[in-house]
């Protein structure tokens, strides 16, 4: 997935308050956007056994968060400098292979998806 920078699905957009000079004219996260490693990091996931891939059976471990992409225009915010704004939201998903790789996706899937809905 690259160094892709998510925002958590309850981001809200905001005036915030200067102390000084101009009002600010645009809304900006109340949130920074984070790397996409980062937020999935030290969840446990779900163990899943009936999995089959070219390889045959495997075991792998998934975890997954509805989060919002940092993928909107780019606007500079405060000391944070030039960063992309909230776009829509997916679910980030974490596998974690039987030898500790770990990969990440992106999907699309409705906001209300249970795990039952997930590709097993």
């Amino acid at each position: 997935m690259g160094r892709s920078k998510i925002y958590p699905a309850d981001v809200m957009m905001i005036f915030p308050v200067a102390d000084r000079g101009r009002p600010r004219k645009r809304h900006v996260p109340d949130q920074v956007s984070v790397a996409a490693e980062t937020i999935l990091g030290d969840m446990i996931g779900r163990v899943v056994t009936e999995w089959h891939g070219t390889r045959g059976r495997l075991r792998g471990r998934f975890c997954a968060l509805r989060v919002r992409m940092a993928d909107g225009p780019t606007q500079r915010i405060g000391t944070n400098g030039d960063q992309h704004l909230p776009g829509d939201g997916v679910w980030l998903v974490r596998e974690e292979c039987g030898s500790g790789d770990r990969k990440f996706y992106l999907t699309d899937l409705p906001a209300d998806a249970t795990s039952s809905d997930w590709p097993q």
